[in-house]
């Protein structure tokens, strides 16, 4: 991912601050790093290298849902995605699934309400977002009553 033409952060669209000595420009609405030299996102504090991927270091932070402000929105910029179309899999999601990998007898039905919730964890931080509070809500609350039954662990 790179600054756009504008030299904009192309997630929330704000111009980034230069730090000339350490050679990065910083957002400072999604805490995203950027060379210098070639506009590129670069890893820093906040986005860890993982499996040759940027990740958040605090998954459940403001900065990871960073959007658009209004102005900018009025202007007509729309907010990308990282990498084009991102793959959300939830810590409840990797778990049910190594579960069902693992030849659990209610497999099936543990890969249904991973990906289900996964789907609607998509769609809840999706720009526009196509799914309501209460579906992602509700997905999830079936993902971890049936997390909690498989296992034993309690509900709340």
């Amino acid at each position: 991912m790179k600054l756009d033409e504008n030299g904009r952060c192309p997630v929330c669209l704000k111009k980034p601050l230069p730090y000339r000595r350490s050679g990065k420009f910083f957002c400072t609405g999604c805490h995203r790093d950027f060379s210098i030299k070639t506009g590129e996102w670069i890893a820093n504090w906040a986005w860890k290298p993982v499996c040759g991927e940027l990740f958040p270091t605090y998954p459940h932070s403001d900065y990871v849902n960073a959007k658009p402000t209004a102005a900018a929105l009025r202007r007509g910029r729309t907010q990308q995605m990282v990498g084009g179309e991102a793959v959300t899999r939830t810590a409840l999601s990797e778990k049910m699934h190594a579960l069902a990998d693992g030849g659990h007898a209610r497999a099936a039905e543990l890969r249904e309400k991973a990906d289900a919730f996964d789907a609607a964890t998509q769609g809840f931080y999706a720009q526009p977002q196509t799914c309501t509070v209460q579906k992602f809500f509700g997905h999830h609350v079936r993902a971890r009553r049936l997390w909690c039954d498989i296992t034993g662990e309690p509900l709340i």
